[in-house]
């Protein structure tokens, strides 16, 4: 049997304003996280990141002992999926994908919401690869019958975290998604979304207030709404989304395939900001489509 695979790429940096930062060889280990065992810590010395198989995906990343950009809901920290209701959406925090677009999920999952679990939520398994990268590995979905994969790569120096996704068609009819990278983010005093040439974004949804979505320069900078759910997107080809808090600096890199065909042409970058009392904000990037067929 042959398995069709598409690949995105995405690269997270953390950076300190006007500050430099020295590094080691990079070291793994399980920990005990949050209340999560059989959790992984990687570190060079410099950055640390903490992944949790048991609920697929990354929930720490930080200078060592430092702030994280990532936000963690602490209602559901050290609970896991077999926690939560039959269709109730298990809201972690940190970073994972979903198969995009999100309006044909009915047409997979015979519901609109939540998403699908086999990618958000459920226990995935680990295996740490040559140079101490780690590859994080989804249950096969039974809708998509796709398989998600992630590998972690920790740059020996500096703060680069590179992650390859992967989705796999092992079984089922063929479906066409694109690699939805959706990485959660805690309180900032801005969030940063590059746009084109035009200087224009995509409202994604009804409201939008100006004095919160604001372009300046090329790019838009958005704070989040304490009392209105707000999304916007772009057709940048620049390939980042930035989060930034006092001199702590947090950027997302993907690589812009500039012939590629994306889901009615839109967005490759989108910023959704969630009002309270759940404080935090997305960073979402999207891959081009691509229609897998198993064999």
């Amino acid at each position: 049997m042959t398995i069709v695979m598409n690949f995105s790429t995405v690269i997270l940096l953390l950076g300190l304003i006007l500050a430099s930062t020295t590094a080691a060889d990079v070291q793994v280990a399980t920990i005990h996280y949050q209340g999560w065992d059989d959790s992984y810590y990687l570190t060079n010395g410099t950055v640390e990141v903490v992944i949790v198989p048991a609920i697929g995906r990354v929930m720490r990343y930080a200078f060592v002992g430092g702030e994280s950009p990532l936000w963690e809901n602490q209602e559901w920290l050290g609970k896991t999926r077999a926690d939560a209701k039959p269709n109730e959406w298990a809201n972690f925090g940190g970073d994972k994908n979903w198969p995009a677009p999100q309006s044909e999920w009915p047409k997979y999952l015979e519901r609109s919401w939540p998403p699908d679990f086999a990618f958000d939520g459920l226990p995935h398994t680990a295996e740490v690869l040559p140079g101490n990268a780690l590859k994080l590995i989804s249950p096969v979905s039974e809708t998509y019958g796709l398989r998600a994969s992630r590998i972690f790569t920790l740059a020996e120096q500096g703060t680069s975290l590179r992650i390859q996704q992967i989705f796999e068609k092992v079984q089922g009819e063929p479906c066409t998604v694109s690699i939805w990278s959706i990485t959660q983010v805690g309180e900032a005093d801005a969030l940063y979304m590059p746009l084109n040439d035009q200087e224009e974004y995509i409202p994604l949804s009804k409201s939008l207030d100006p004095d919160h979505w604001q372009v300046e320069d090329g790019w838009l900078r958005v704070r989040r709404h304490a009392k209105t759910a707000a999304k916007a997107g772009a057709t940048s080809n620049a390939g980042w989304l930035a989060w930034v808090k006092g001199d702590l600096l947090f950027r997302i890199e993907s690589h812009f395939q500039q012939e590629a065909s994306f889901f009615n042409d839109t967005a490759t970058t989108e910023i959704y900001t969630s009002p309270d009392p759940l404080r935090y904000s997305e960073l979402e990037v999207l891959s081009p489509l691509m229609t897998y067929q198993t064999g």
